[in-house]
């Protein structure tokens, strides 16, 4: 009884994994052979297809790097007049730059941007002119808390996203990829 049940539970756990290999997989691609288990376990074994390769910062050929050029000098743009809005009407009306669930509500509490530049930026992933993520370096000035942010050089990742019939990219800031 007890090996019928393991062999049910293996063989569960080996049909759910098939269904969500097949469904997550686009193109089949070959697998080298695999050894058998030696030893029964309770859960399927690891899928031997690869991960699929995360997106590549740098195009392949010449429209796709005129492309990713266009679209990051754009979104570099929209975070350069998102600084400028911050700085002049605050973080609150700056915030219709920014993702929905970033935008402050109000500008109680939040740091106050004297000004704000863009200094330098390279695309760390890029999914298309609609999703990139920049590494960017901004100098900052604030007059008073600044909470996470530094005086001078920023260091932060900034996505940029762009749905079909968006005037410009949302922004959303993060210090890590």
């Amino acid at each position: 009884m007890v090996t019928r049940s393991r062999l049910g539970r293996t063989g569960v756990a080996l049909a759910a994994s098939a269904l969500v290999m097949g469904a997550c997989s686009a193109e089949p691609e070959a697998s080298p052979p695999r050894a058998p288990e030696t030893s029964p376990t309770l859960a399927a074994e690891p899928s031997s297809t690869p991960p699929a390769p995360p997106p590549s910062p740098s195009p392949t050929t010449a429209e796709e790097r005129v492309a990713q050029e266009r679209a990051a000098s754009r979104a570099v743009r929209t975070l350069q007049r998102y600084l400028d809005a911050w700085g002049s009407d605050g973080p609150a009306a700056a915030g219709r730059f920014l993702v929905e669930e970033d935008r402050p509500a109000s500008d109680v509490g939040m740091p106050r941007l004297v000004s704000g530049t863009v200094e330098s930026y390279e695309v760390q992933r890029w999914e298309g002119a609609g999703e990139l993520t920049l590494e960017v370096t901004m100098r900052l000035r604030f007059d008073g808390e600044r909470y996470a942010w530094d005086q001078g050089p920023n260091q932060r990742f900034v996505t940029a996203y762009l749905n079909d019939g968006q005037p410009a990219y949302l922004l959303h800031f993060a210090t890590s990829p």
